[in-house]
């Protein structure tokens, strides 16, 4: 029984995920309002079948924490195959994280488990590491049968579409009609800079951290004139 109810609150939390898509603002409210029904106890419905989360204490926490790890995801998953669906998921994300303040902190976690480059933070190699775990650290996928590492393109491909997603979240705002911008996306947008000037000017050993750059300022969601202004507050600029 429990695992069909869990089974059951992954449904309702995926299938509206998996069908953000551009489509229109409308679509993007639909589905703000779907997740935002469930994550708020109310009863949904999903191919056929009542849903609520409140039907055990902590399942809100774990729809929650379930969506954050849903989205990030879909970063590493659709984002690096197709850019533009960084914004569609970006503005669900901006919608939900203003009435569920928890879903932000869920989501960070995640992010900075999973791309250690939104912390951001480059993983050195300490001594006596073995370069298994230096790669496991780095966020590379490693086999646990042979010991395999993913090829660096993969790799690459995959972080740079976390990054992106990260960096379309920081600079969204909510469908409209969803509500208005937090106060703390001004904070938002402020850390989202000081993260792009740290990640620049982080000493590292590879060639990944370029493609990352590049994510954020020609292949995301940043204007020329906004790219100017985020330069600008670089250190050692004027």
């Amino acid at each position: 029984q429990s695992k069909k109810r869990k089974w059951d609150l992954q449904k309702a939390v995926s299938n509206p995920v998996n069908a953000i898509s551009s489509e229109s603002a409308s679509h993007l409210r639909d589905k703000v309002s779907r997740l935002s029904d469930l994550l708020g106890g109310k009863t949904v419905e999903v191919s056929g079948t009542k849903i609520n989360a409140k039907i055990h204490e902590n399942g809100q926490l774990f729809c929650l924490d379930y969506l954050a790890k849903k989205l990030v995801l879909q970063g590493s998953q659709q984002v690096s195959s197709n850019q533009q669906s960084a914004f569609p998921f970006a503005a669900v994300t901006v919608g939900l994280w203003e009435q569920f303040a928890e879903l932000g902190e869920l989501l960070l976690a995640h992010f900075h488990a999973a791309c250690p480059y939104t912390v951001p933070f480059y993983v050195a190699k300490t001594q006596g590491q073995s370069s298994t775990d230096h790669y496991k650290a780095l966020g590379y996928r490693v086999d646990e049968d042979d010991g395999t590492v993913e090829s660096d393109d993969k790799y690459e491909k995959r972080m740079s579409g976390m990054v992106r997603l990260y960096a379309a979240i920081v600079q969204s705002t909510p469908p409209r009609g969803v509500g208005k911008v937090a106060k703390e996306k001004i904070t938002r947008c402020r850390e989202g800079v000081n993260s792009i000037s740290r990640l620049i000017l982080t000493e590292s050993n590879t060639d990944g951290r370029g493609s990352l750059v590049w994510s954020i300022f020609l292949r995301g969601p940043t204007s020329p004139q906004r790219c100017c202004l985020i330069f600008s507050r670089l250190p050692g600029t004027n």
